[in-house]
């Protein structure tokens, strides 16, 4: 592993920025603001769909919720906190290959070098699903 355990502990640190003491309102705050817009862009999108009469999605949570808003803002919420996927691969990407890129290079040459790294990793999973959807496959031959 890369600086042991102290590389480690560093790396898990950047997903607590609260708990360094002279960031910790600002991170409290900068949270809020966040899980904030998550629940206004949330809600607007049921509202819109509600409008427009689409999606059919927009019904089976109104099903599923009937009018607890408080239940409804618990799973908007938790909704955050359980797909950890992006928030570790995130950390992968930015919380360590990006400071590494950055000893060596510029930050414009480093996000460069780490977005082709991040779409060769990415590309695969994209290739799969072209078959499928031509919508897909008229974007890829665009970028050609």
């Amino acid at each position: 592993m890369y600086r042991g355990r102290s590389g480690l502990t560093s790396l898990f640190r950047r997903l607590l920025p609260w708990m360094s003491a002279g960031d910790r309102p600002r991170a409290l705050r900068a949270y809020l603001v966040l899980i904030t817009a998550y629940g206004v862009s949330v809600a607007t999108y049921l509202l819109l769909g509600k409008l427009t009469g689409q999606p059919r999605e927009i019904q089976q949570v109104q099903d599923i919720l009937g009018n607890s808003l408080s239940l409804g803002a618990l799973i908007i919420v938790g909704g955050l906190f359980l797909d950890e996927g992006g928030t570790l691969e995130e950390l992968g990407w930015r919380g360590f290959a990006m400071p590494l890129l950055q000893q060596q290079y510029t930050p414009l040459v480093a996000a460069v070098i780490l977005g082709i790294l991040w779409w060769a990793w990415h590309f695969p999973r994209e290739i799969a699903t072209l078959p499928e959807n031509y919508d897909s496959l008229a974007f890829w031959g665009l970028q050609a």
